[in-house]
């Protein structure tokens, strides 16, 4: 060590000294902070000297410095590694938990951001050192030399003493506030509070104690832990607390204790043994509280309480503290039994236990609640009480008084007043359900269920023999109702009281359900349902019985006044299916003529009128699609013969078989209708071009054209002339025109049906001609005919030969002469 680096080094260590004179005695932090840098700037050479430490955005606060303190005037450190300012030993310290000597600004590349600042101000070379707090870096202390002689081992030694004695100072100034804090607030306590070492002497008491007792500090201190104790003491009180804390284990009770002037109070004692970390006792904590008053109270509280003619319990916490004898006898028990318990021990199940606890809520806000028809648990197997509760709050926020009243005779009787506006309501109710019904089966299941949730009943079922006379549920609702269907149940069983009800038409009621069924096949199903007593009474539709409907409770509920309401309302549903079967006949009748109004009678297909609003929303839904609607006019060709030769009932056997062939060889979006007489109209949709409907007509040709047989044996040939308008054309914008244009086409394929090449023609468009004559095409078609008639001789009027004539039958029936056809051979192509 050279001579100024010794000189520094004795220096320092006198600073050492005198910085930890300093800290014995500090009281506030940043005062010693701030006094340890001046003196280490003013005693020891150095330039500068800093604490600082990162702040959350991890930009480093200088919380004390002395000596060049404008180097650090908006100097910027950071803790953040992926920065260059974040690279210096500072922060290197602080996240490394490590010191650093001797980094020279010259000659250490991290440094860069502060040299020329640092040369500016006369520093050369710094020691970093972290600071300590709780096994924790909690600050960073930085030196700075204002030459570039190296920090050699010896100063190192002392700069980490120095580092250590901080972190200790700030540690024990730390705990001394820390003692302070705790100091002020066991004086503050209202409870008593004493500390005494291993042998029970007391060492320290607070001014609580010193009231509580009468005495001066000086005057315990010293002294046993049992020096309170009176002659009226309880030995055996005694005896446990000496137990307790013999075998270092905490000790709460209530003990008779004596003051300076005689005087005696009950404590309220709790004392606590205090173990260091290897687990050898080091003292006592005791806690005292003059509990006198509290327990005249409670004395005083019992005596109301045990002649109180009603229910009385004090609660805290949900703890039974007290309780007398009536609110005892309510649950059949006695009040010993009682006080300790929770609250629970009231209530007969988890639902009543939980409105309680809801009904909490309201008393720590108000102060006050009132829960009404409580019912409490019975432990004697007797009818359990329905009480009402008033409760009040305590000033302690955590006590409360229960005033019980037994309600039990005046809830019986609200609930039998309950019953019967329930019956009466139940009567509204159903004419109301009954009205609404959609159907039958509709209006019997939603009479069921409506009544199951009135609460009157437990179960209610409709029943009614089927065809082999067993008793059928039709509908129901309530627990148990689905097991009673497997049951085989015959109308004539004696036992069944629906059969009976059924058969005798008339109510049956059985006030002991469950026993007097329980050798039946149902029995058992009667027991699981918890079912008592039932009602079954008859329901009559249009004057004629219909069904059974069967009342079922878990209670004797049957009395005159219930069982004249289930009749009422059998009658009510009776009366509701007569209602229901006329509207359901009226509706009929009204669909009937609906249909009437809309289609034609002989086939069966929508007529004129029908038309006329289907055509519109065809137009409509063309627009729509961007899709050709065509509209086809329809007339058939060779129909009067038909009508001619076999009669009009022939003919209208023909109507009807090509209405059923039209519908079935459309598609499911087209429409046909019928006009009258033979004229039918089709409306062919979604048509892309004139290929499709091509398609489309040459299947409508085929269905018509093909044989339709008659109901006499004989099979008939028809043909068909066809007129198609499409939409949209031109200005077109109603379905009567269409109609319109669609006729005149089916005539103009009516004039040319001889020349034609195709049975329909399309408005606008010249009918396409066949290349041969009608007459060629006739007699192609095997039209031809030969007629043949006798010869007579004039004179002798016999039969002297036979004369054979030619003919053309013509699709229509029309026979054509030679004279007529003969021409057109002539000019035809009759190769």
């Amino acid at each position: 060590m050279t001579a100024p680096d010794t000189a520094n080094f004795l220096t320092l260590d006198a600073l050492l000294t005198k910085i930890n004179q300093m800290i014995s005695g500090a009281e506030d932090e940043s005062v010693l902070l701030q006094h340890i840098c001046e003196i280490a700037v003013q005693q020891s050479g150095l330039k500068l000297a800093v604490v600082s430490r990162p702040d959350t955005q991890g930009r480093f606060q200088f919380l004390a410095a002395a000596g060049q303190v404008d180097y650090l005037k908006d100097l910027f450190i950071s803790s953040d590694a992926q920065i260059p300012e974040g690279q210096g030993p500072a922060a290197r310290a602080w996240r490394e938990a490590r010191v650093y000597f001797g980094t020279n600004f010259t000659k250490e590349p991290f440094l860069a951001p502060w040299k020329k600042r640092a040369q500016a101000y006369g520093l050369a070379d710094s020691a970093t050192l972290p600071i300590f707090r709780d096994g924790k870096v909690w600050a960073i202390l930085s030196v700075y030399r204002g030459d570039e002689a190296q920090f050699d081992d010896a100063l190192q030694t002392i700069l980490q003493q120095l580092s250590l004695q901080i972190s200790q100072g700030l540690e024990r100034l730390q705990d001394v506030q820390r003692l302070r804090f705790l100091r002020a607030s066991v004086e503050a306590l209202e409870d008593g509070v004493t500390i005494a070492d291993p042998q029970r002497h007391l060492i320290y008491v607070n001014q609580a104690f010193l009231k509580l007792t009468g005495y001066a500090m000086k005057e315990v201190l010293g002294r046993d832990c049992k020096f309170l104790q009176a002659p009226q003491t309880d030995a055996q009180t005694v005896r446990q607390i000496a137990i307790a804390l013999a075998q270092e284990q905490s000790y709460t009770g209530d003990i008779l204790n004596q003051r300076k002037d005689g005087t005696l109070f009950w404590n309220r004692l709790h004392i606590d043994p205090v173990l260091n970390d290897q687990g050898a006792l080091t003292g006592f904590i005791g806690l005292q509280r003059d509990i006198t008053q509290e327990r005249e109270n409670r004395n005083l509280i019992q005596t109301l309480l045990d002649n109180a003619a009603v229910g009385i319990t004090v609660v805290r916490q949900r703890q039974i503290v007290q309780c007398n004898q009536h609110l005892a006898g309510m649950i059949g028990l006695s009040p010993e039994r009682v006080i300790g318990q929770s609250s629970r021990l009231f209530y007969p199940d988890e639902a009543t236990w939980e409105r309680i606890g809801q009904a909490y809520a309201e008393l720590l806000q108000t102060g006050s609640t009132i829960i009404r028809h409580v019912m409490l648990a019975h432990y004697h197997n007797q009818n359990p009480p329905v009480v009402d509760a008033f409760v009040k709050l305590l000033d302690d926020q955590e006590t409360s008084i229960w005033t019980v009243v037994d309600v039990t005779e005046s809830v019986q009787q609200a609930q039998q007043l309950k019953k019967l506006q329930n019956i009466y309501q139940a009567l509204t109710v159903e004419a109301d359900i009954l009205l609404q019904g959609r159907n039958v089966q509709d209006m019997l299941e939603t009479t069921c269920t409506r009544l199951g949730e009135m609460g009157i009943f437990h179960t209610v079922g409709v029943v009614r023999p089927d065809a082999q006379g067993r008793v059928r549920v039709l509908a129901g609702a309530g627990p148990g109702i689905e097991m009673m269907q497997p049951f085989q149940i015959h109308v004539d069983d004696p036992s069944s009281m629906s059969a009976r009800a059924w058969r005798e038409q008339r109510t049956i009621v059985h006030s002991d359900f469950s026993s007097s069924q329980a050798d039946r096949p149902w029995g058992q199903v009667l027991a699981t349902s918890g079912w008592v007593s039932a009602l079954a009474t008859p329901v009559w539709r249009d004057g004629t019985p219909f069904a059974v409907i069967k009342f079922i409770s878990t209670e004797q509920v049957f009395d005159a006044d219930t069982t004249t309401a289930c009749e009422r309302l059998a009658s009510l549903l009776g009366h509701s299916l007569d209602e229901h079967d006329l509207k359901e006949h009226l509706r009929l009748l009204q669909e009937q003529e609906a249909k009437i109004a809309r289609t034609d009678l002989l086939t069966g297909l929508p007529n004129r009128r029908f038309l006329e609003i289907q055509m519109e929303q065809a137009m409509a839904r063309a627009e729509r699609h961007n899709q050709l609607l065509a509209v086809c006019m329809l007339d058939l060709d060779g129909f009067k013969p038909v009508n001619d030769t076999y009669g009009h009932g022939a003919g209208d056997e023909v109507l009807v078989a090509l209405g059923k062939r039209l519908s079935e060889a459309l598609r499911k979006s087209d429409f046909v209708a019928r006009l009258g007489g033979d004229e039918f109209v089709l409306l062919v949709e979604d048509l892309e071009d004139l290929d499709d409907l091509a398609n489309i007509m040459k299947k409508i040709e085929d269905t018509i054209t093909a044989p339709i047989p008659l109901s006499n044996g004989k099979s008939v040939q028809i043909g068909a002339s066809m007129g198609v308008a499409l939409y949209p054309f031109g200005d077109t914008d109603t379905g009567d025109k269409l109609l319109r244009l669609a006729d005149q086409a089916m005539y103009e394929s009516k004039a040319n049906k001889a020349a034609r090449e195709r049975f329909w023609v399309l408005f606008g468009e010249e009918v396409q001609k066949e290349k041969c004559t009608p007459g060629q095409q006739l007699l192609d078609a095997g039209a031809l005919e030969v007629w043949y008639q006798p010869v007579l001789d004039s004179r002798t009027r016999r039969v002297v030969g036979v004369e054979a004539l030619a003919r053309l039958r013509d699709t229509d029936g029309t026979l054509w002469t030679p004279a007529e056809f003969l021409p057109q051979l002539q000019i035809g192509n009759l190769s």
